[in-house]
């Protein structure tokens, strides 16, 4: 009796690996008379009951689905994420891979007992590294995620999320005079090195019209070098007092 093949499943859909076994039998009269092992790891087993054959060769395999989004949940490509063991040295990468966008990256190399990190390699233009995150399979064969490998929360499924905030930069416009009397009325606007005006996340041109008490905020803008350009004659402050641009 020989089995072969990489991988077996049960009712629930967990993976099982196979070890490739032979177990040999005599049939005599219909009845099971001999049997032996002759061929399998020290983890396979054949158990005989009368006539019945248990084979117990398989090893359950544990794996985890990394999806990395950005905060709409959104899958985002061009992420480079590494995933470490923690050793007694301190950590070693076992596995590296690039987002596309699309689909989930599948870790199956996960083993019981044992701490991974994923961790944020390289980030995609126009957002901010995520913090690391600590993971693991529990006693109870659950997928267990720590922000700090300290506390533990355990998930319901096997995915674990990563998600990437947008890059955010804050403009105001106050008076000369003191630093801190906020204008309105300013026309703010960022143009590129090649004096293009800027686009971020297909929203319209980075123009802004100052107004006290207000903050411009741009999100997703991408890693470069800009210009920002303030065109108009006069601006006032929540007074009404006049100041020129």
């Amino acid at each position: 009796l020989k089995e072969t093949g990489d991988t077996v499943t049960d009712a629930d859909g967990n993976v099982y690996e196979v070890t490739d076994s032979t177990f040999k039998f005599t049939v005599e009269n219909g009845v099971i008379t001999k049997s032996e092992i002759v061929g399998a790891d020290e983890n396979g087993t054949y158990k005989i009951d009368g006539n019945t054959i248990t084979v117990n060769d398989a090893k359950r395999g544990y794996k985890v689905n990394i999806s990395k989004t950005d905060v709409s949940s959104k899958e985002i490509p061009d992420a480079v994420l590494t995933i470490y063991e923690v050793t007694e040295d301190g950590k070693t990468a076992v596995d590296e891979f690039t987002t596309d966008g699309k689909t989930k990256h599948t870790f199956d190399a996960i083993e019981p007992g044992k701490v991974y990190i994923l961790e944020e390699t390289t980030v995609p233009d126009g957002f901010v590294r995520a913090e690391e995150i600590y993971f693991r399979i529990d006693k109870d064969n659950k997928v267990e995620v720590s922000k700090d490998g300290k506390t533990w929360e355990a998930k319901e499924d096997t995915t674990i999320v990563m998600v990437d905030d947008y890059s955010k930069i804050e403009i105001n416009k106050v008076s000369m005079t003191d630093g801190k009397t906020e204008l309105n009325g300013a026309t703010l606007t960022i143009y590129d090195e090649k004096g293009e005006k800027v686009v971020v996340l297909n929203e319209k041109e980075l123009t802004w019209t100052s107004k006290a008490g207000e903050t411009w905020t741009i999100t997703g803008i991408l890693d470069g070098t800009y210009v920002l350009k303030e065109t108009g004659d006069t601006v006032t402050d929540a007074d009404g007092n006049v100041y020129e641009v």
